[in-house]
């Protein structure tokens, strides 16, 4: 829905779906059809999981050959936070994901696009402002406030497995329930309120329980020079059962923008469980 600014405040995709009523200005639905993309409904939320899954419990890093469909993954899957890779071959790249130490990064961030407030992460809004204080309090300890506001929505929140839509900040924290995009952005906003840089990163998340991939996203803050993977949906860090396509600092007006990647690549690759450490 749109406010009497003209402002898209809620965005869905209709695929899947019941039938929902828009009211919005001409112009304000001429910007949705420019701007936004949606699902299309012949790409699934997931893949399947090829290896043993068994190595997915208790490691502390996971091993996936990813084999391309018409794409390099070594140039489409990018070393991040608690991830390395590895060319195979110009069809095959091993990936790593983990709780390993990530490396300071060497180039100077402009922090300056992930402190800043925007329309999809609404870091200025009272209601939100007020509740990362109260679940913060006096602290001032940087990955102290990350690990408690991802504890907390974690705790407060319910959590909607399928990435079908983005609520305004207004109505997510009303609900108290998102799914894990919505989860990932309200992260980001609470923590550029408290001054941390914030960016959403998408990907996939292995499941040991089904053997598939799911589309997910989460966190990443930069904390002490180093981007750390925070997910909210699972009220931790990130870890082997992460992997990571691509991130976004949320500027577009386009919510759905860090899942775009994540939702084109997917299709393109085979994922295996290799090893595990």
């Amino acid at each position: 829905w749109v406010n009497g600014k003209g402002e898209i405040q809620k965005t869905v995709t209709l695929t899947g779906t019941a039938l929902s009523w828009f009211r919005a200005t001409p112009d304000a639905l001429q910007r949705i059809e420019d701007q936004y993309t949606l699902q299309d409904d012949s790409i699934p939320s997931y893949a399947p999981l090829a290896g043993d899954v068994s190595l997915l419990a208790k490691a502390d890093g996971v091993t996936y050959m990813v084999d391309g469909d018409g794409v390099d993954p070594y140039e489409a899957i990018p070393a991040s936070a608690g991830q390395s890779t590895k060319s195979i071959t110009a069809r095959r790249t091993a990936v790593i994901s983990g709780k390993f130490d990530e490396p300071k990064t060497q180039t100077e961030v402009d922090t300056a696009r992930f402190l800043e407030a925007t329309p999809t992460i609404e870091s200025k809004f009272k209601p939100l402002t007020d509740l990362a204080d109260e679940w913060t309090g006096d602290e001032s300890d940087p990955q102290a406030i990350a690990s408690q506001l991802t504890q907390a929505i974690y705790r407060e929140f319910e959590h909607e497995p399928q990435i079908d839509s983005y609520a305004a900040t207004v109505e997510l924290l009303a609900e108290k329930s998102g799914n894990s995009l919505e989860h990932a952005g309200l992260l980001a906003a609470m923590l550029r309120h408290k001054r941390i840089p914030a960016r959403v990163a998408s990907g996939v998340l292995a499941s040991s329980k089904d053997k598939r991939l799911h589309l997910h996203a989460w966190t990443e803050a930069l904390i002490d020079g180093k981007w750390e993977g925070l997910d909210s949906m699972l009220g931790t860090l990130i870890g082997p059962s992460h992997i990571k396509f691509t991130d976004s600092a949320m500027t577009s007006r386009n919510p759905f923008e860090p899942v775009v990647t994540s939702v084109n690549l997917l299709p393109k690759l085979q994922i295996a469980i290799s090893t595990s450490e």
